[in-house]
């Protein structure tokens, strides 16, 4: 990872993070996510990724209100739709505690890279017609491990995500401490 690509990720996060604490139950893309869907565990997050997805599609396989609330909860327009989803390219994400920042020098530290803490979370977006709709995070237990489906949903965070996205080798630095 380079500079160019730390620089690229806390754009990201300006736009990703700070309009997304401000989210009400109003807004169009209401964040939703289901923790636990299929404790399988795989030897690559895409793998694991391609298996959430397959589960997903299921509910556009049943036909009635409660999958159509449930799809529309996770972002897509129907449950229908998540039979015409596709994975999209995954984005690793990394944490940067508060005081870090607070003490990083800008000039004066040569690394702005160190500050990254690889928190073992890739989210791939869900599209239908090249267009996010919802995601899947993928989490790794420990380091070579295995992966699982950890989350999906967050159809606002993964909106912003895609539309300032720059590359697919970008990556989303997050600052939890802001919320």
């Amino acid at each position: 990872m380079n500079t160019r690509t730390f620089r690229i990720g806390l754009t990201i996060l300006a736009f990703v993070f700070l309009p997304a604490a401000g989210l009400t139950a109003d807004n169009q893309f209401q964040e939703t996510e289901s923790k636990g869907v299929d404790p399988r565990i795989f030897q690559d997050p895409k793998m694991a990724a391609e298996y959430g997805l397959e589960e997903l599609k299921k509910i556009g396989l049943l036909s009635g209100p409660k999958q159509e609330i449930y799809a529309k909860s996770l972002g897509f327009l129907s449950a229908k739709e998540t039979l015409i989803a596709k994975l999209g390219v995954g984005i690793r994400t990394y944490d940067v505690p508060l005081d870090q920042l607070k003490k990083f020098q800008g000039d004066h530290d040569p690394d702005p890279v160190a500050l990254l803490i690889d928190i073992h979370e890739i989210i791939f977006p869900l599209l239908v017609e090249k267009q996010p709709r919802s995601s899947l995070t993928i989490s790794e237990l420990r380091p070579g491990k295995g992966w699982i489906v950890g989350k999906e949903g967050r159809s606002a965070l993964i909106h912003l995500i895609e539309s300032h996205r720059t590359s697919n080798d970008d990556n989303l630095i997050q600052i939890p401490a802001l919320g």
